[in-house]
């Protein structure tokens, strides 16, 4: 579905082209009112071949969304631990080495259940977050001890203040006000804007905050929403819906979850708003494609430009795939039969290479990490993926082969 972006009024052009004007003379110098994780200025042409990409990764019912503009990346939440090889996988199909920033929008499960893997294995280069929440459950306490390891210190964004990330700019926008009885209240509010493009990110915020973040005269008018709390009949008021005006809501939500996402009431609040409702349930993962003038959203593989975003993508090729590959690539004559025998060779190859590699797994105690050099109990919350792993018997045998013990997990002789 594509869309153009309606038109911003007079005070918001004259203040993007002051902002246009003062960001070409005071190139290379820094603005204390504005927290960047990289920077770069604005530009036609950088719009058309660096656009925005957003992933509302289908984590059930949970929340975790990729944010990629050029070669930069912010991931939004991080789902429930169950979900995080496939957060995990789903940034490398992306081609995403490394996070430029990770936001966690507040300390329930399912928004960080999956952060201290995806710490581990892929890393950020800034997290924003108040550590304070996440020291009374052992999911945030896993994540505190994995943000230790990797040396970072989580950043608590303030109202007003504008954090970017390539020419993706983030407004925070809540909370207003912090209690700590009520964490779902307490949640990292963002408004994005690429271009003329806008979005309100809001985590589990609820009626409460909605109305402190009314109160306090944000603008928050914007082309898409992702529904607060899951759709929940706790958010999503008249007088939200009525300030944002939103043209598409994305709710991210689980298949028959035992909460009753979305609420009848809400989706009646969307439905009379004239608003378009995609649901992770129903599509699974949704994309957004934005050139800063329009944008184009729906299931990710049926959104244009999807092919191209896969670009980056590393994948294991099949024994059979990977013999006819070499034998296109290197000598583009041999037969068809040789292929085919070259072909049963590797698959017998990759046969008894898996049947060593089971039974490697099967006799291990401890598991390695090939990338970070550490080593893990096999009940370890911030195991590796499955093709970053090596396996060991021993403990002797790890800190042998030059790995170090997990400090999460702490494994012991």
């Amino acid at each position: 579905m594509k869309h153009k972006l309606r038109m911003r009024d007079w005070h918001r052009k004259i203040s993007l082209i002051f902002l246009v004007m003062m960001t070409l003379l005071l190139a290379g110098c820094s603005d204390t009112g504005t927290v960047q994780a990289a920077a770069s200025g604005l530009t036609g042409e950088q719009v058309a071949t660096d656009g925005l990409r957003v992933y509302f990764l289908d984590v059930g019912q949970a929340d975790s969304i990729l944010l990629m503009q050029g070669d930069y990346s912010v991931l939004v939440d991080a789902g429930d631990i169950k979900h995080a090889d496939m957060i995990i996988q789903s940034l490398q199909k992306l081609g995403i080495t490394k996070l430029d920033a990770m936001v966690l929008t507040h300390p329930h499960a399912d928004h960080i259940g999956g952060a201290a893997k995806v710490i581990s294995y892929i890393g950020t280069k800034q997290i924003y977050m108040k550590e304070e929440d996440y020291t009374s459950t052992s999911t945030g306490t896993g994540v505190l001890q994995v943000m230790d390891m990797e040396g970072l210190t989580g950043i608590v964004p303030q109202v007003g203040e504008e954090i970017r990330v390539g020419d993706m700019s983030f407004e925070v926008l809540g909370p207003t006000v912090y209690d700590s009885s009520d964490q779902n209240n307490n949640s990292i509010v963002l408004k994005l804007e690429y271009g003329e493009f806008s979005m309100l990110l809001t985590g589990d915020c609820e009626k409460g905050e909605e109305q402190l973040i009314l109160d306090s005269g944000a603008d928050l008018k914007c082309d898409v929403l992702k529904a607060g709390h899951h759709g929940s009949s706790t958010s999503s008021s008249y007088m939200w819906l009525r300030e944002a005006l939103p043209k598409d809501i994305i709710i991210s939500v689980g298949k028959n979850n035992d909460y009753g996402h979305p609420g009848e009431d809400v989706l009646s609040r969307y439905k009379d708003l004239g608003a378009n409702v995609l649901r992770t349930d129903e599509l699974g993962t949704v994309q957004l494609v934005s050139d800063g003038h329009t944008y184009e959203i729906g299931p990710w593989d049926d959104v244009t430009g999807a092919e191209a975003n896969t670009s980056g993508r590393s994948e294991a090729l099949g024994a059979g795939a990977l013999a006819s590959a070499v034998v296109s690539a290197d000598t583009g004559v041999e037969s068809q039969t040789e292929a085919q025998t070259t072909a049963q060779a590797a698959e017998t190859i990759g046969q008894e290479t898996g049947k060593e590699q089971t039974a490697a797994q099967e006799d291990a105690a401890y598991i390695g990490n090939k990338k970070s050099l550490k080593f893990h109990r096999l009940t370890c919350s911030t195991l590796p993926a499955e093709q970053n792993r090596v396996y060991f018997q021993t403990y002797g045998e790890a800190v042998g082969a030059g790995y170090v013990p997990c400090k999460v997990c702490k494994p012991e002789e």
